[in-house]
């Protein structure tokens, strides 16, 4: 079993070049710190600056470990904020989803 943790947002208007710098430095120094990378995709239509991003946890124990190192790393706390600034934050939404097989 797996469990995916999916955050989706969408960027603020003219700010789309910054937020990915932005993004980039703190996905790296998330995944000094936890050993995780996602998957970030970029929504084709719709809104525009839609982006939604996949970690995988093996179970709810893991993702509150990880989650745990990260809330408690200044730097990681200060690049979150940055990334925050460029978004939309009423647009941002997180949610699990859990692998089953068919």
């Amino acid at each position: 079993m797996g469990l995916w943790y999916v955050e989706s947002w969408t960027i603020s208007k003219g700010d789309i070049e910054k937020h990915e710098e932005i993004f980039k430095k703190w996905v790296q120094h998330q995944s000094s710190l936890i050993g995780k990378e996602g998957m970030y995709f970029r929504r084709r239509f719709g809104p525009g600056g839609g982006r939604v991003v996949m970690t995988k946890f093996e179970s709810f124990s893991d993702f509150d470990e990880a989650f745990e190192i990260l809330n408690n790393d200044e730097k990681n706390i200060k690049l979150r904020d940055e990334w925050a600034s460029k978004i939309n934050t009423e647009s941002w939404k997180g949610e699990f989803w859990i692998d089953i097989e068919i």
